[in-house]
């Protein structure tokens, strides 16, 4: 998952500033232990929503909102869709669109009360 941060970052600089602080292997070792969970809970949306609103409120507090969330969507996307040969690309990626739109949605409503 380091590529999704090198690509984040690449494509939109000012998004560096929120990794800056962080140490970066722990933070990719993160986002695919988060990605592993809400795999997990896909068919349980009580534990899915429960994980959701936990990260919108952990990202709220690093002052991380909507416009960021659309950033790193389309970005890690992106990223997924590569990573598997099941399907083609565009179809891989507007699946992982739906999904992970649809996540960042609801962290957005934590940041916007």
């Amino acid at each position: 998952m380091r590529e999704f941060y090198e690509e984040l970052v690449g494509s939109h600089p000012h998004m560096a500033a929120y990794f800056s602080q962080l140490d970066l292997a722990r933070q990719v070792r993160k986002l695919s232990a988060t990605l592993q969970v809400l795999v997990a809970f896909a068919d349980d949306r009580r534990a899915l929503g429960a994980e959701v609103i936990r990260l919108g409120v952990a990202h709220s507090r690093r002052g991380i909102g909507e416009a960021e969330y659309g950033l790193f969507a389309t970005t890690l996307a992106d990223v997924l869709a590569r990573r598997q040969t099941e399907v083609p690309f565009e179809r891989a990626r507007r699946l992982w669109l739906v999904e992970l739109k649809a996540i960042m949605e609801t962290m957005a409503l934590v940041d916007n009360g």
